[in-house]
């Protein structure tokens, strides 16, 4: 993913096709919000993507404040995200059968298996983790799919693009 950051990136023509690939290659490419619009059923799908985390290496008495801040950016700002989405992923989803919504969290195994270099990252997965559980109990059967999406390993940013669309 590209380290620079750039603004909204609109798709007018949003599609399981081209509209979507144009989408992910701009927000591989730094925009950091992406708005899909579309004519047809495509519109009743939505999906709310969280993946914030802080990753630093650290020990397992590292400062409090380490650990404070990778909560609020892990934990905290999840939940507001899910105070924000819920609502309107519920009235999506109660107004057609046809609707479909989710909210995919990135996850790691950090929360069965820590580690301890990486001991508030592994703090802060596990308490997301049991969040978005919560959530799933609370709120998937009201139409809306809750889930994590879970990283086994580390992410390389090289493996990412495995297309180039010009």
């Amino acid at each position: 993913m590209s380290t620079r950051q750039y603004g909204t990136f609109v798709v007018i023509g949003s599609g399981s096709g081209i509209g979507n690939h144009v989408a992910y290659t701009f927000a591989v490419k730094g925009f950091s919000h992406i708005i899909p619009l579309a004519r047809n059923d495509w519109t009743y799908n939505r999906v709310c993507f969280f993946n914030a985390a802080r990753i630093v290496l650290g020990g397992l008495l590292e400062s409090v404040e380490t650990i404070e801040e990778n909560f609020e950016t892990t934990n905290i700002a999840l939940y507001i995200v899910a105070q924000w989405a819920i609502p309107r992923l519920r009235a999506l989803s109660a107004s057609s059968a046809a609707a479909k919504s989710s909210l995919l969290v990135t996850n790691s195994l950090l929360y069965a298996n820590p580690i301890p270099q990486l001991f508030s990252l592994s703090l802060v997965k596990a308490a997301q983790c049991s969040l978005v559980m919560s959530l799933a109990k609370t709120f998937n059967s009201s139409g809306i799919h809750i889930a994590l999406v879970t990283v086994g390993g580390a992410v390389a940013p090289e493996k990412l693009e495995s297309k180039k669309y010009c």
